[in-house]
């Protein structure tokens, strides 16, 4: 994880900290499992990235950067798709590799693709992209948080299972 702890030094060198506001609203929306009193052995969310929510956290957006800097001090992988990552990188982006060095990378095989396939036909979507998200936080089977550009399509995607929630960015 030291190259998510690189990432988010030198976006605090280049954009500044990350308002406390934002850092607040993401503790209240995204609680650690491990800091109530009461915590059972829930495992934390993972964070899964769109490829809009690669782009913006390697721009320095501070609400991305937000969710991404409890789950480095959670310890936890971020979680992308291969194809995610192609598309985050289409423009370049040593910022996305560093950032995505120590991801959790999903192969799209034939079998993911089979699944994000029955997704799309079930839910009746057309966004095979949005179909491929979605299915790598379904395959994670614990509770996930997609952050996305696309809440208004993922949503639907999703909304059959209960350990998946999508935060708009």
């Amino acid at each position: 994880m030291a190259d998510l702890d690189d990432f988010l030094a030198g976006d605090v060198a280049e954009h500044g900290p990350v308002p406390e506001s934002l850092m607040e609203e993401v503790r209240q929306a995204w609680p650690d499992p491990h800091a109530a009193a009461d915590a059972q052995a829930q495992p934390a969310a993972p964070l899964v990235l769109d490829s809009e929510g690669l782009s913006k956290a390697a721009t320095g957006d501070r609400r991305v950067v937000a969710w991404i800097a409890p789950a480095r001090e959670r310890q936890l992988p971020l979680v992308v798709n291969a194809v995610t990552l192609t598309e985050a990188l289409h423009g370049g982006g040593a910022r996305v590799h560093l950032l995505t060095k120590n991801a959790h990378v999903d192969t799209v095989d034939a079998n993911f693709a089979s699944e994000a396939g029955r997704l799309l036909g079930r839910t009746r979507r057309s966004n095979t992209v949005d179909a491929l998200v979605a299915t790598t936080a379904i395959r994670l089977n614990r509770p996930t948080t997609i952050l996305t550009s696309d809440a208004r399509d993922l949503g639907p995607l999703t909304s059959e299972y209960p350990l998946v929630r999508v935060v708009p960015i």
